[in-house]
């Protein structure tokens, strides 16, 4: 039975700066991977703490009404939870039995 332990972090080569193609000096990119823990070997985008790739480009939420930034407002889930609703209550009252939710078997 092998059972296997992280290593720690091994920061020997590490370095708080990286030189740009210009010749300049730029932040490194604060990500580290899951994987092996080394640290991402990008610039990091100016004034944040990663790179483009790992999220520095993110500006937040696009859609003001939904949190997450996608599509679907609050007002959206409301109006799908009631018709659900509907649908269950008019179900139930000519006795057709709703399914339930779709597990994630089989997927």
């Amino acid at each position: 039975m092998s059972s296997k332990s992280k290593t720690p972090i091994d920061k020997s080569g590490y370095s708080a700066t990286v030189t740009t193609p210009t010749g300049g000096k730029a932040a490194r990119c604060q990500a580290r991977s899951k994987r092996h823990g080394s640290q991402c070997g990008a610039m990091a985008v100016r004034g944040k703490a990663v790179c483009r790739i790992h999220g520095g480009r993110s500006t937040g939420a696009k859609n003001p009404n939904c949190p997450a930034g996608g599509t679907e407002t609050r007002a959206k889930r409301k109006e799908r939870a009631e018709a659900i609703a509907r649908i269950r209550m008019y179900g139930a009252a000519f006795g057709i039995r709703s399914k339930g939710r779709k597990t994630k078997q089989g997927y």
